[in-house]
């Protein structure tokens, strides 16, 4: 290799690693912003910035998106006895202790409908690859979705 063929590909590689610098740090930006996709195809890096229950959070942007398939207990005051109380506010907690930890959180639509009679997008949710919805009901926080809310009490 001649000492021009070696600048050039110094140049070259130079100039890689600076276009990379430069658009890596936009890169969560952009993923973060991507809380859906389109059906089945799941949207890598949301952040969700609240947890308002056991089957619902708020993700940067502020858009509400329940946890599709599941029913959570609900929470005080619209709870109708000590025991779902106790069952949302642990329900709510966990949720918030499993996003806290996570380092990747995940949505993709997979139901037939898009959003819920509240407005709320309806998507399953991955932490860290696994089903949130799956991993309440497996611990006993939440019930499958039967078209209406269960009965805790």
């Amino acid at each position: 290799m001649t000492a021009a063929e070696l600048a050039l590909a110094c140049v070259a590689v130079f100039a890689v690693v600076l276009v990379g610098g430069l658009l890596a740090p936009r890169l969560p930006a952009v993923l973060a912003n991507a809380s859906t996709l389109g059906a089945g195809r799941p949207a890598y890096g949301t952040q969700i910035v609240r947890v308002i229950d056991g089957d619902t959070v708020v993700v940067a942007g502020g858009e509400h998106v329940r946890v599709l398939n599941i029913d959570a207990a609900e929470m005080p005051p619209h709870s109708h006895c000590a025991l779902e109380e106790h069952m949302a506010l642990a329900a709510k907690a966990r949720v918030a202790e499993l996003v806290a930890q996570a380092q990747e959180i995940t949505l993709a639509s997979g139901g037939d409908r898009d959003r819920d009679v509240y407005g709320r997008q309806l998507r399953l949710i991955r932490i860290d690859g696994e089903d949130l919805g799956a991993r309440l009901m497996r611990e006993g926080l939440a019930q499958p979705w039967r078209g209406h809310h269960a009965s805790w009490c």
